[in-house]
């Protein structure tokens, strides 16, 4: 299974688009917590928000993680020696009130 996160902060509709788009590709199922979006994914099972011990559950049974570039995310790949793509958040696409997440 492949987790695919945005924070608790604020949407990324930029990151689940892209997931969702391809995930028909892909050979594993996508489960996705996407934040407060006015996006509804079609192909990922997805919830707006997830309790957090139902959230480290699914982060632990991933195979691989995709996500945004906070530290939390990072941190809880490392600590549970998960795979990890991420993304940045972009100021100049109004993603973030600054550019933080880059050097991430």
């Amino acid at each position: 299974m492949i987790l695919l996160t945005v924070g608790t902060q604020l949407p990324f509709d930029r990151l689940v688009d892209i997931v969702d788009r391809a995930a028909p590709a892909l050979s594993e199922e996508v489960v996705a917590q996407i934040g407060d979006s006015d996006l509804e994914p079609r192909n990922l099972r997805w919830q707006r928000s997830v309790d957090p011990n139902e959230f480290e559950r699914r982060f632990i049974a991933a195979r691989l993680i995709v996500g945004h570039a906070g530290i939390g995310t990072v941190l809880m790949a490392l600590r549970n020696n998960k795979a990890l793509i991420v993304m940045p958040r972009r100021a100049a696409l109004r993603e973030h009130r600054n550019d933080h997440q880059m050097a991430t």
